[in-house]
Order: C-alpha cells, then sequence, then structure tokens
C-alpha cells in the first residue's frame, strides 16, 4: 500500500492505563508517528485516489513527533483510504502529504493485513531498510 518506507518516527502508549490496582488484561496500543514515503508514491497514492482524499491536519500530534513533521505540510485524509490501509480490522488515520512525501499515522491495536507482502500468510515482502525506524523517546 505504501511502498517501502524510511525515516519513521513513532511512539507508542498502552492507552486506558492507570495508577489503580486492577486486574490485568487486554489492553490498547496508540501507535503514532511519521515516514517517509518513497519519492513521488504520496502523489501516485492521491492521484488513484483523488476524489476521496480531502485536506485534513491531524489532531493531537504528540509533542515529542512534532519535530519531525514536515515543514508547511499540506495533509490529506481519505476514510476510505484508512479502511483499505487497516482492512477494517483496526481503528486508523492515516495522512499524506503529497509535496514531501511523508505519512503520518496514528492507529490503536494495529495489526497486519493477511494479504499484505511479508504479513503472516502473506506473500514475503521487500526487506527493512537497514536505518530509518526510530522509536522517539
Amino acid at each position: 500500500m505504501f511502498g517501502r518506507l524510511s525515516d519513521a518516527h513513532w511512539l507508542g502508549a498502552t492507552l486506558g492505563s492507570d495508577s489503580r490496582i486492577s486486574v490485568p488484561g487486554p489492553s490498547d496500543v496508540r501507535v503514532v508517528g511519521v515516514a517517509q514515503l518513497r519519492e513521488g508514491e504520496g502523489a501516485l497514492i492521491v492521484a488513484a485516489r483523488q476524489s476521496d482524499f480531502r485536506p485534513e491536519t491531524p489532531s493531537q500530534v504528540p509533542g515529542r513527533l512534532a519535530g519531525f513533521l514536515p515543514d508547511g505540510a499540506k495533509w490529506v485524509r481519505s476514510e476510505a483510504f484508512d479502511g483499505e490501509v487497516t482492512g477494517e480490522a483496526y481503528f486508523g488515520e492515516f495522512y499524506l502529504d503529497p509535496v514531501s512525501d511523508s505519512v503520518y499515522f496514528d492507529a490503536t491495536d494495529p495489526t497486519p493485513a493477511t494479504d499484505a507482502p511479508g504479513a503472516a500468510g502473506g506473500p514475503p515482502g521487500p526487506p527493512l531498510p537497514a536505518a530509518g525506524g526510530h522509536k522517539t523517546p
């Protein structure tokens, strides 16, 4: 869907955790970040679904990630595209800036699609880049 990503910066946080003693159980995890698409990939994605994408700015960007977002980004988002990416299996919003070829993502309990390259049960995907993914402290 996005092709090879690079220069990823992301944060993960457990939602709904508090300091009270409670029975352990399943936790929801929010994963939010920004990554670089291959040159021209953002424009290709948007052009293929142009009528679906609308200008929209990500909300609730964690302060520790704000510095990694491209200056002057013109973010666009499509609910239909969000559904394609998530396979309707989890909540996720995906904002694209076609000029900088950046993607900003905000997802809760993301899981790989079974038909995605490299996903369990799917065809093997390309190797991950040697550098690029950074969990932002």
